[in-house]
């Protein structure tokens, strides 16, 4: 095995889905994912950023075997999910959880919260009853719920605690990775920076990677390693969390930098903010599909994809002209 162990890697993955408008003379598709090739590490925290309709929930989902691959591989561990026996994939499923952005209709209201977050330890067949109670009550406390509350239901809880109780639930049967889509954007401000907190000493205390889907860049300033940004179904830059903030290569990704809230600072850089809306990817433009906003586009940039360069190990981007080049 490599020095970095990838718990989870895409190789050329792409994902097309058949547009709901195709008729029987025309068939047209949607290219959700194109080409994506990404891993994540073992005690990492990968962010996966962009705007709505970049193919970010598709791309996490294909994990969980959830949507149908297209073409290319998903490795677990060095293995592919689609040459996985069925007992290799219940083992992955339960070293693999998700936690979905909105919290009260991810939760099962008819049962207890006990009941809840033992679920995945039943399915997967971990421990007795005796043994499940005890962990319970031991990943409650871990998520700053009070193990007396166990026998409540989720209408009986705040929103920020029934997000605790999906963080207990992905926690139960000790995965190596949490996929988390969104798990900010559902809840009040006020509640963001404690689930925020909650979530990087989880890290620290038990080793879990994550996967984070998020269009919050101050919530993946403070919590990713790594930065994967997405537009229309690319990686257009991969970078370290310092590189990506601080030296942004890839036009897109300074644009969305630039759009963050920054308290006391009302003025933006010239050339920076971002015009017009994400293409259609029924129809997406030729070339890099970010040309049509950029200001930085040529002729180039309008007839051919660029391809991801790396300049190490760690920090890469697919841009014809990228910044700090002329």
């Amino acid at each position: 095995m490599s020095l970095v162990e990838k718990i989870v890697e895409m190789r050329d993955l792409t994902i097309r889905f058949q547009s709901k408008h195709a008729s029987l003379a025309r068939q047209s598709f949607v290219q959700a994912v194109s080409d994506v090739n990404l891993s994540v590490l073992k005690g990492e925290t990968l962010a996966l950023v962009g705007e709505s309709g970049s193919g970010k929930t598709t791309l996490v989902r294909s994990i969980l075997g959830l949507v149908k691959v297209t073409k290319g591989s998903i490795l677990f561990r060095g293995h592919s999910l689609s040459e996985m026996s069925k007992a290799q994939q219940h083992d992955m499923r339960r070293r693999v959880q998700f936690i979905f952005q909105d919290p009260f209709s991810s939760l099962n209201p008819r049962l207890t919260v006990r009941d809840i977050i033992q679920e995945p330890l039943l399915v997967h067949r971990i421990g007795n009853s005796a043994s499940r109670i005890d962990r319970v009550d031991l990943i409650m406390r871990q998520v700053g719920l009070s193990p007396d509350a166990a026998k409540r239901y989720p209408h009986q809880f705040s929103g920020g605690q029934r997000q605790r109780i999906a963080i207990a639930r992905a926690l139960a049967s000790e995965p190596e990775l949490i996929i988390a889509d969104e798990p900010l954007s559902a809840l009040d401000v006020s509640i963001q920076s404690q689930i925020l907190n909650l979530l990087s000493d989880l890290k620290i205390e038990t080793g879990v990677s994550y996967l984070l889907v998020s269009h919050d860049l101050n919530a993946v300033h403070h919590l990713a390693d790594r930065i994967a940004v997405m537009y229309l179904g690319r990686i257009v830059e991969l970078s370290s969390k310092k590189v990506l903030f601080d030296a942004p290569r890839h036009p897109y990704t300074a644009a969305l930098i630039q759009a963050m809230p920054k308290v006391g600072v009302s003025k933006r850089i010239p050339g920076r903010a971002l015009h017009g809306e994400i293409p259609s990817p029924i129809n997406p433009p030729s070339g890099c599909a970010f040309h049509p906003r950029c200001l930085r586009a040529t002729a180039v940039c309008k007839q051919e994809i660029p391809r991801m360069q790396f300049s190490n190990e760690m920090n890469g981007v697919a841009c014809h002209h990228p910044l700090g080049e002329l």
